[in-house]
């Protein structure tokens, strides 16, 4: 276990209590400054370091690739990018795309689906339960969700190109019991979740690979009990976290992959007592 001893973290300075709630005015000034995509070391375990003697400065490490989180949010702006594996960005016909839809919208058939015909925001939570979908794709048009987006319970789901032109989830995020997705590749314009961050029981999903422009979630991050899953990498870019953070009980993820996204993590300046990374893999 690394113990949370994360490069340029030192002991616990209680002057830095209460200073930890993200304000929306300081997200968005760092979700518009380019960012250095931090050189996590993935499944390539032969140069890493133990947990405990990574020093590792994301910020600075020059192996990743340039990411630019402008929050465009369109499938015009992602076209032709990158994102930090060797993937271009999936791209959405999205012209003339601006409807917004004033409520919630709850999707457990693929009949659902209509209700985000001409849709690029949804004011309140976009829930995706218990549904033999197979790809996101209906929500790749959507650039911004108000309060919560759940995705939970799909069996068949096995790709998520269609969160591709989300820049905001106002509420919490959760991705959760979903088995059939191997690498969570999605996500690539989010940069703020302003609620909670929980990827939870996937049991097939091996990394988390998406999530190129995230800068900051305001309360809590959770990754639990997700039995394969090896690394995080696609967090690297993450450099606030307004909450707890709880990445426990993923027997394969390389603690390695873990330190790497926490190095990143500015903040808080120190990590709370409440942090933990117990119960993964600590080998590599």
């Amino acid at each position: 276990m690394a113990g949370l001893r994360w490069a340029g973290w030192g002991h616990h300075d209680p002057a830095t209590e209460g200073s930890l709630k993200l304000t929306n005015l300081t997200m968005t000034l760092l979700a518009a400054v380019p960012l250095v995509a931090a050189g996590c070391p993935g499944d390539d375990t032969s140069s890493n370091e133990s947990s405990s003697g990574s020093t590792t400065d994301p910020m600075t490490s020059t192996s990743g690739a340039t990411v630019v989180a402008t929050g465009s949010g369109t499938a015009d702006d992602t076209a032709g990018m990158e994102s930090t594996g060797e993937e271009p960005w999936p791209e959405f016909e999205c012209d003339g795309v601006d409807g917004v839809f004033d409520g919630n919208i709850l999707i457990e058939s693929a009949a659902d689906l209509a209700m985000l015909d001409g849709i690029s925001e949804v004011t309140r939570a976009l829930v995706i339960n218990d549904t033999d979908l197979t790809d996101l794709d209906a929500l790749g048009c959507v650039t911004r969700v108000g309060e919560q987006l759940q995705i939970f319970g799909n069996d068949q789901l096995a790709n998520v190109d269609g969160l591709v032109n989300i820049t905001e989830i106002g509420g919490d995020f959760i991705f959760t019991e979903n088995p059939m997705v191997t690498d969570f590749d999605g996500a690539q314009s989010l940069t703020r979740v302003t609620g909670s961050f929980s990827m939870n029981k996937n049991d097939g999903m091996v990394q988390v690979s998406g999530f190129d422009s995230l800068v900051g979630i305001e309360t809590h991050i959770t990754i639990r009990d997700n039995a394969v899953l090896t690394n995080i990498d696609g967090l690297k870019g993450l450099m606030l976290v307004g909450g707890r953070l709880a990445i426990t009980a993923n027997p394969m993820l390389c603690i390695s992959s873990v330190d790497c996204v926490g190095a990143g993590i500015t903040v808080p300046a120190v990590p709370g007592d409440d942090w933990t990374t117990q119960a993964n893999d600590p080998s590599c």
